[in-house]
């Protein structure tokens, strides 16, 4: 799914807007959190439970590592395997490595 794309800005943009300026403010992130998932799945359903347990197993080792640079490292490492040798490549993997190096 296209950001100009009808579907989005016509159905899903307006419905996570209303939905999310409707919610208490506790609710906020878990709406954004929700439709950021249901965004990803509907961009690259091949490669979704992929780029689900990527963003999991970051957000685990976050929390357990003393050495931050180890998850850096794999990130980074990810990112270059996903790039240039194009195994299972999903649909923004730059902007989630990133996203999650910056974590």
């Amino acid at each position: 799914m296209a950001l100009s794309s009808m579907f989005y800005l016509s159905i899903f943009l307006p419905i996570t807007l209303m939905l999310y300026w409707c919610s208490p403010k506790p609710g906020k992130p878990w709406v954004l959190l929700c439709f950021s998932i249901l965004f990803w799945y509907l961009i690259d359903p091949a490669h979704f439970l992929w780029v689900l347990a990527l963003m999991l197993v970051n957000m685990v080792l976050i929390r357990f590592l003393q050495h931050k640079w180890v998850l850096l490292l794999l990130d980074i490492g990810l990112l270059i395997v996903c790039k240039w040798n194009l195994i299972a490549n999903p649909v923004g993997m730059s902007f989630l490595a990133f996203t999650l190096i910056s974590y």
